[in-house]
């Protein structure tokens, strides 16, 4: 049954949801069911509804009585610009049938909508405090700290601290740090303190009711609530129980150990269950304790604490022990396997062992470590917070607690916020944390504790399957504590459940229900139990186009590369999705429902999620070559994107002229875009100019006059304009826009520059215009932040683009094809040495350390939190899967990686093929075939998914026809500086050596017409890139060399290279080993003076300097090795000694890095 308001459509329980005003309700509104409409329909019935009805029509502080929480602000941003259409749109068709008065309104509305508390959470914070500063202790001028600034901050915090304790007369404190120094490394130590400044809210709470040395209080206590909840949850297990009885029905002949075990597993497992009942009435100590103990045997059933590993009963029996001898024997094996993993998957671990301790367990007291860890911790929390309110900074954990303090603290100001406030309306309600909760509790309930609701102020919206914010803290049994709240016996009047799903087709819907009516079974409080969703298109298609269209779902399964493959894994999958997508497009003549109507699928229609980044070069590598349009949704990395550094070196350069290697990379941008050889040769005056002192900018001045034109414009207006005109100027003057267009990522450089453009407005505007400070900021942001979403870009496009992006990211979205990439990826691991969290309603705090002899420990809490992290982090990794799968309107394809010798299942993967479907993937693998279809049955229509296997091994075209080397042009430096000493490279040494000794001459070329010239150009370009930690921007990457047009295959084989070079260990090893790139130096000799740049410096194993030298070379055999390594000796030797004499080493080693040669064999030491 359908139900319309104002003209618009809405179903029976929709409609409920508009219209109850006079109950507090909450709406379960599962994926695609339409609740931003009823959010917005809800606040046009409140501010359209007369008084005397429960609305606030007329009233002057309408907009001032409703308040509406949204998660992000761009989400508050769209729910302002919703509301405000649906009024222009309810004004458009109604305006012959309004009165004047209520014309007005809806006028007055549209006038002062702004002004409505439609925010965040932080910003109804913020706004809160600002307004009650006084009775907050706060400035009112105070400034919200988050991003580089924070992290900035907090290193300020450690760094002033640790100064203190060196410089003070307290020796027990110094030792302590330097003990803790010597243990963890500097790094390490300030990463673990910056850690615990990231979860002081949990810190605080642990420290504030627990005395420092006992931080973690009754450790006993602690395991004994674990362990009861593990008794409870195999006591439920129907499997176990099936196994217990199973066991039951093997009789034995003789009393062997293995016997004794199974015997005894029978005997305690009904005495367990006897005396849990027994404790559940009377709750006395001595039962518990009994139950424990009987508990703890059948543990010691599962598992061998003498040995430290699972026991084993095979080798404890024999067959003759048994009726029905050897097959009893195996069967009873086989049983007792599956029940001691199944008991041992529910029990917390320390170091892999079953925590199962008496109290006057050692294990049970916490290392010294751990209290020095928090007495310098406590300390660095009083700077950082002293810094914080000497600067007048707020971080977001201040704007949640100061809000909680001041509504504890001013219970007047609570009731005149209630009185002030008719109706909150909290959208995305399941992910609040507890926090956020404390605040909105006081305003919608009428007691000072907080805890009875007022009667009809609350509106609550979300959906605990879509749950995925754990890292911010939020927790799912908010959700639900507040629906036992609103309504303890679930009533529907007040508990509304949204079922309808108007986003996908009839297969979408079913595979959906198909799959997670398995998997999301309520395991814990952090799951949550599946209700399944209806189809509810019917109201937006035709039928003739709803029986006729097609779903497709396929799984894609790649097959995981051999280990000496040169292709990772990730490229492999991301080629198999490039190729599926390409064939979607061009050749499936597959139809999706659009606009009343069957249309082909275009490239707009398609986006790939991803659950982490960790894939994304790949996959835009894979959809660049297959020529596949494509936009990065929420990319990383904004301030390391070249186009950020090319204004980065472009103004620096106007404060700091005279920095001839920021020059070098200026000029060799597209800002400029001058070759290397044209800068080599102003470097070493091959044309004969006269320059003697000159900077290398003077020098391009001198032969380039309209460079210098522009510079001093630029100069001059730098102190003039602000710094986003000045960037706009200089972007302008260079044509740069044009260039950084090209290409596939074009549009998102622009967009980039855009964001940009915005910061520097807003820090003129806040600074001044300081262009020096400018600069500081932008370069510790390029060398920092590595986590600023890049800009967002707009679809323009006639065929569109496929989108990538996180499943994160795609929340709220919706996509008429969804391909969910890399599923079978494994399960996360929080890899912080110390962690802290909730246990059985209690917070614990658990330290990775190192003792004395400096092997890895964990405190005895460690193990008990890791486990329950896990297990939420389960849970939530469910809710990540359903969102990215219900985001799919038409076609859904999910692809995952697997050994095909070895299958194993992670995560979504297992609970798609084994848990979902049910399906023998493994079998699959194994065969011949390269598709197979599952055929389910639902209620009466048939659910089909294909399945398929992924090539192995890349397609890599035609094989690159080199040409030979033909053109050589030598630069002749005799004649170059006369100083008495002739000036050369290295290069120029080793030819001028080859012409003596007669062998064949390392040649000095400009590349150009040339295959493997250019590419070998291209590739060290890029390596260049990549050593100082910049994106390799492919488009970029290639527009500084039009040439390569020319050659068909070049660009996909340089592409296959630089994804060889990220997957290489060795080359990963000397960059994170960097002592610093591309480094130009002048060396003095007895009859030459030698000027040239070394490739890259690095540390090597001793921590000691090195050189090495990239090679781009083609290798078609071992002799082309030994031939390099011999010719380009003495350059090396240059090198080595130019490093002895800067670092002050007597001896320096020297490497080349061939990049052609096979994988762990590239790295070759001279």
């Amino acid at each position: 049954m359908v139900q319309e308001i104002r003209g618009m459509v809405f179903t029976d329980k929709q409609a409920q949801a508009v219209l109850t005003l006079d109950k507090n309700l909450a709406i379960n509104a599962g994926a695609g069911s339409g609740k931003t409409r009823v959010l917005t329909e809800r606040y046009l019935e409140i501010l359209l509804r007369p008084v005397e009805e429960g609305g606030l029509m007329y009233q002057p502080e309408a907009l001032n009585k409703i308040m509406a929480i949204t998660f992000t602000r761009k989400a508050a941003g769209e729910m302002k610009d919703r509301i405000r259409k649906r009024f222009e749109k309810y004004l458009s068709e109604n305006r012959g049938d309004l009165s004047s008065k209520e014309s007005e309104w809806v006028f007055y509305i549209l006038d002062n909508l702004n002004q409505g508390r439609i925010s965040t959470i932080h910003s109804f914070c913020s706004e809160t405090l600002r307004k009650y500063f006084f009775k907050a202790k706060l400035r009112s001028d105070f400034k919200v700290l988050e991003g580089v600034e924070e992290r900035a901050l907090e290193d300020e915090a450690i760094i002033n601290v640790v100064d203190k304790i060196r410089n003070s007369s307290d020796k027990e404190l110094y030792q302590k740090l330097w003990y803790l120094t010597f243990i963890y490394g500097k790094a390490r130590l300030i990463n673990i303190f910056k850690s615990m400044l990231g979860i002081r809210d949990r810190l605080d709470g642990v420290l504030s009711s627990r005395d420092i040395a006992n931080v973690n209080g009754d450790l006993a206590e602690l395991v004994y609530s674990i362990n009861m909840r593990v008794i409870k949850n195999y006591l439920q297990k129907e499997e176990v129980q099936e196994i217990v009885k199973a066991l039951g029905d093997y009789y034995p002949k003789e009393e062997s150990e293995g016997v004794m075990v199974v015997n005894q597993i029978i005997d305690l497992y009904p005495k367990i269950a006897k005396k849990l009942s027994k404790y559940s009435k009377n709750q006395k100590t001595e039962t518990k304790l009994e139950l424990l103990e009987l508990h703890f045997g059948l543990i010691r059933c599962c598992y061998d604490f003498d040995k430290g590993k699972e026991l084993s009963i095979y080798r404890k029996m024999k067959a003759g022990d048994w009726e029905g001898g050897n097959e009893s024997k195996k069967a009873v094996n086989n049983l007792h396997k599956e029940f001691k993993s199944t008991i041992l998957a529910l029990m917390p671990k320390n170091n892999k062992t079953p925590i199962i301790v008496d109290e006057d367990n050692d294990t049970l007291v916490d290392p010294e470590i751990l209290e020095s860890l928090l007495e310098i911790y406590q300390l660095i929390k009083e700077e950082y917070q002293g810094l914080k309110d000497s600067k007048g900074y707020l971080d977001y954990l201040d704007l949640e607690e100061k809000t909680v303090q001041l509504f504890e603290e001013n219970y007047d100001l609570v009731e005149e916020l209630r009185n002030e406030l008719s109706f909150i309306m909290v959208d995305e309600f399941q992910d609040t944390n507890p926090l956020q909760w404390k605040i909105i509790s006081p305003l919608v309930t009428r007691d000072g504790d907080y805890k009875k609701l007022d009667e009809n102020k609350l509106f609550v919206v979300g959906d605990p399957k879509q749950s995925i914010y754990g890292f911010r803290r939020a927790d799912i049994r908010i959700f639900n504590q507040v629906l036992d709240q609103i309504s303890p016996d679930r009533t529907e009047d007040r508990i509304i459940k949204l079922k309808d799903n108007f986003r996908s087709n009839q297969g979408i819907i079913d595979f959906v229900n198909t799959v997670f009516k398995e998997i999301m079974i309520e395991e814990n409080d952090y799951d949550v139990a599946y209700e399944g969703l209806e189809y509810g298109r019917g109201v937006t298609f035709s039928k003739e186009i709803r029986e006729n269209l097609e779903s497709h779902l396929e799984i894609l399964v790649t097959s995981k590369p051999d280990s000496d493959d040169d292709y990772s894994s990730a490229e492999i999958e991301g080629e198999n999705i490039a190729k599926k997508i390409k064939w979607l497009v061009t050749n499936s003549g597959k139809k999706i429902a659009k606009e009343k109507e069957q249309v082909p699928v275009t490239y707009g229609d398609i986006a790939i999620l991803m659950r982490s980044r960790s894939r994304l070069k790949e996959y835009e590598a894979a959809l660049e070559e297959y020529d596949i349009p494509y936009q990065t949704v929420g990319g990383l990395g904004f301030y390391q994107q070249q186009e950020i550094y090319d204004i980065y070196v472009a103004l620096k350069s106007l404060v700091f002229p005279q920095d001839d290697l920021n020059s070098f990379g200026l000029m060799r941008s597209p800002l400029f875009a001058l070759s290397d050889d044209q800068l080599f040769s102003l470097t070493v005056d091959s044309k004969g100019y006269g320059f003697t002192d000159d900077s290398l900018l003077e020098r391009v001045f001198k032969v380039k006059p309209e460079v210098k034109e522009k510079f001093n414009k630029w100069s001059e207006l730098k102190n003039k304009v602000s710094i986003d005109r000045l960037i706009n100027i200089i972007l302008i003057d260079c044509g740069a826009y044009g260039s950084y267009l090209a290409g596939a990522k074009g549009e998102q450089r622009l967009a980039n520059i855009e964001k940009l453009l915005n910061e520097a407005a807003d820090f003129s505007y806040r600074s001044e215009g300081d262009l020096y400070k400018f600069l500081k900021e932008l370069e510790l942001l390029i060398n920092s932040e590595e986590k600023e979403g890049t800009g967002e870009v707009e679809d323009r496009s006639e065929r569109g683009k496929v989108k990538l992006m996180t499943v994160h990211a795609s929340k709220g979205k919706e996509f008429p094809v969804v391909f969910l990439a890399n599923i079978s990826s494994k399960p996360r691991i929080n890899a912080s040495p110390i962690i802290c969290d909730e246990v059985e309603n209690k917070d614990y705090l658990g330290l990775r350390y190192y003792n004395d002899q400096l092997h890895k420990e964990k405190n005895f809490a460690y193990g008990i939190l890791r486990k329950e992290i896990e297990d939420k982090e389960l849970m939530e990794e469910k809710r990540i899967f359903y969102v990215g799968v219900t985001r799919s309107e038409e076609m859904l394809f999910l692809s995952g990686v697997v050994d095909q010798d070895k299958p194993k299942f992670y995560n979504s993967f297992r609970w798609l093929i084994e848990d979902g479907l049910k399906y023998d993937l493994a079998e699959f693998l194994a065969g011949e075939e390269n598709s197979d279809r599952i055929e389910i049955k639902v209620k009466d229509r048939e659910l089909f998914i294909e399945i398929s296997k992924g090539k192995k091994e890349l397609d890599l075209g035609e094989d690159a026809k080199e040409e030979d080397f033909k053109e050589e042009i030598s630069l002749d430096l005799s004649e170059d500086f006369n100083y008495g000493k002739e000036v050369v490279t290295p290069s120029q040494l080793l030819k001028n050596k080859g012409e003596v000794e007669g062998n064949q001459t390392l040649n000095l070329s400009l590349l150009n017409n040339n295959y493997g010239g250019l590419k070998g150009s291209i590739v060290h370009k890029a390596i260049e890139l990549m050593a100082k930690g910049l994106e390799v921007d492919l488009d970029y990457l290639f527009n500084l060399y039009p040439q390569h047009q020319e050659y068909t295959n070049l660009r996909g084989e340089v592409v296959k290279t630089i994804s060889r070079l990220e997957e290489c260990d060795e080359f990963k090893r000397i960059i994170q080993a960097k002592y610093r790139e591309e480094v130009p130096f002048y060396l003095e000799t007895e009859d030459k003076k030698i000027r040239g740049t070394i490739d890259l410096i690095f540390k090597d194993e001793d921590g000691r300097l090195a050189v090495v030298d990239w090679k781009t070379n083609k290798i078609n055999k071992p002799e082309d090795i030994t031939y390099l390594l011999e010719n380009y000796r003495e350059q090396v030797k240059i090198y080595q000694q130019v490093v002895k004499e800067i670092g002050g080493q007597e001896e320096v080693k020297g490497y080349l890095y061939l990049v052609d040669g096979e994988k762990g064999e590239r790295l070759k030491e001279i």
